[in-house]
């Protein structure tokens, strides 16, 4: 019995290393983007944060979620490596990485926009009068935005129903989030 046990334990840690290995293969397709040796990192860090917040705005956290938060990882890392005072190519590699998820998630975000269209218009709306006020609520509702986001090209197999149920509920957070605000503006 507990050579069993052994086993499946030894068994089960082939598996995580195996899924970890494929992983960092599958995460490693990606080319960063190459700056020039005069890129000064913080320039580009300040750059970048720049680029995330309108990526933000244009609800690329939603439509593209993986490579937006991989973008994030690596700017949040290059903005350690440049704390720590590591080497300028290191950190430009790192930087690299960054944009070019960023740019993957902007390109990703564009092709399923239009699947989606009707619903972000609705979840803008919602956000702009107070629906990050119930969070609970909008993290749930994005949460079901982002299943159907994953993978760009299976959009167009997201079921019309749960398309107009999911912007029914983004319209009902927004009247919610839109009675509250004016509730609060009565007292």
């Amino acid at each position: 019995m507990r050579l069993i046990l052994l086993q499946q334990k030894a068994y089960g840690k082939i598996v995580k290393w195996g899924l970890v290995c494929f992983m960092v293969g599958c995460a490693s397709n990606i080319d960063p983007v190459q700056f020039s040796s005069s890129t000064m990192p913080e320039e580009e860090i300040q750059e970048q944060n720049q680029m995330l917040a309108e990526a933000y705005q244009n609800q690329v956290d939603v439509l593209a979620a993986y490579p937006l938060r991989k973008a994030e990882d690596y700017l949040s890392e290059a903005k350690e490596q440049s704390d720590q005072g590591v080497n300028f190519d290191k950190i430009r590699e790192t930087l690299g990485y960054s944009k070019a998820y960023l740019m993957k998630a902007n390109e990703d975000a564009e092709v399923v926009r239009p699947e989606f269209s009707e619903i972000v218009e609705a979840r803008r709306d919602a956000l702009k009068v107070g629906g990050r006020n119930r969070a609970d609520t909008l993290n749930d509702l994005d949460d079901d935005l982002r299943s159907y986001t994953a993978d760009r090209d299976s959009v167009d197999k997201v079921s019309p129903k749960d398309k107009v149920e999911l912007l029914s509920k983004y319209l009902d957070l927004e009247l919610k989030a839109l009675k509250e605000t004016k509730l609060q503006e009565a007292k």
